[in-house]
């Protein structure tokens, strides 16, 4: 597929390098070869941009490099949460498995947002794992430990 044709069906716009490049798959910063589209999900991993060996790279409006690459310049990648839906139904398994009520969702979802924003340990050096598999990890330790908490308090009530 031609990235033009890539960035019209994502509603992207293509900047940088102007040829029409043939993309033939996609792959994680680190990963990417030639031919291939990556993408920058979270800003802290910048840096590899000018590393990586990718064909053209997925954007948000504020990300900037200086790198000579194709960039598919998109509004807001952030509205990919599957990482952030996963962690919440582990969170919510005990609620499902024990036929809990509304009151323990709530409990559920704070549990599972602070341990998604504190990142206690593993879950911290779970984030760095590469290819994406770290932006998937840290949520999904989130959720366990949301789910760990829940059961506890379930069983000792």
């Amino acid at each position: 597929m031609k990235i033009s044709e890539l960035a019209e069906r994502t509603g992207a716009r293509v900047e940088g390098l102007t040829d029409d490049i043939e993309i033939t798959g996609a792959a994680g910063l680190d990963d990417a070869g030639d031919g291939h589209v990556t993408f920058l999900a979270n800003p802290r991993y910048t840096p590899r941009v000018n590393s990586t060996r990718a064909s053209a790279i997925y954007l948000s409006e504020e990300a900037q490099t200086d790198r000579p690459i194709a960039i598919l310049r998109v509004k807001d990648p952030g509205k990919v949460v599957v990482d952030e839906v996963a962690g919440q139904m582990i969170a919510l398994l005990p609620v499902s498995l024990f036929a809990l009520g509304k009151v323990w969702i709530i409990i559920s979802f704070i549990l599972f947002r602070l341990f998604d924003i504190f990142k206690p340990y593993p879950a911290r050096r779970f984030e760095a794992l590469r290819s994406g598999l770290g932006i998937m990890a840290d949520d999904l330790v989130a959720g366990f430990y949301a789910a760990v908490i829940v059961t506890l308090i379930v069983i000792v009530r």
